[in-house]
């Protein structure tokens, strides 16, 4: 069984610039620079059968690439307590359009839709007790990064292995979006 989700990769320009937001909260587990990505859906534990239907079904995609770009800095918090940093993305219709195909797409071979809502963002950190000033003080400094536009040209089906200190997202194959 594989942990599988599937998402967006970003150019090694973008990801030079996330590296470069790291720093000044203690207790961050700081994302490694291959593993910045953007989710857009997970779907948990698969076996190969399985992972072969999500490959032809994600074939159909008729979405067209689209430009994104990420902008802000903010924080998840989990019964209170702050879990996570992240970036989030100017609101983007073609984005938007792309999950919903792919979550219809997912539906028509029985995997059922997540029950979360779908708020796209790039995680930077995992925080383990960070204090509150210090994530206010890495939010206020960086809050006005914005990204240049990015060209989403495919989705990518990343599988998740987890080691002692974080994860590692290998790319198991890519699927184009139409040219726009």
């Amino acid at each position: 069984m594989k942990r599988i989700f599937i998402g967006l990769q970003f150019p090694s320009s973008v990801c030079d610039e996330l590296k470069n937001l790291k720093g000044g909260v203690i207790g961050a587990n700081w994302v490694s620079y291959e593993n910045y990505h953007l989710t857009l859906r997970f779907l948990g534990e698969c076996d190969n059968d399985l992972l072969d239907d999500i490959y032809l079904a994600l074939s159909q995609i008729r979405t067209c690439s689209f430009t994104l770009q990420l902008q802000g800095v903010n924080h998840f918090k989990k019964k209170g307590i702050i879990k996570s940093l992240w970036v989030g993305t100017v609101k983007n219709s073609d984005l938007l359009a792309l999950k919903t195909e792919i979550d219809l797409i997912l539906k028509k071979i029985n995997l059922k839709n997540e029950r979360r809502a779908f708020y796209p963002h790039v995680t930077l950190a995992k925080l383990n007790r960070s204090r509150l000033s210090e994530v206010t003080f890495f939010e206020q400094m960086n809050n006005l990064y914005c990204s240049k536009k990015i060209s989403i040209n495919h989705v990518t089906v990343f599988e998740s292995h987890s080691l002692k200190g974080g994860s590692i997202y290998q790319p198991l194959l890519r699927i184009p979006l139409r040219a726009s």
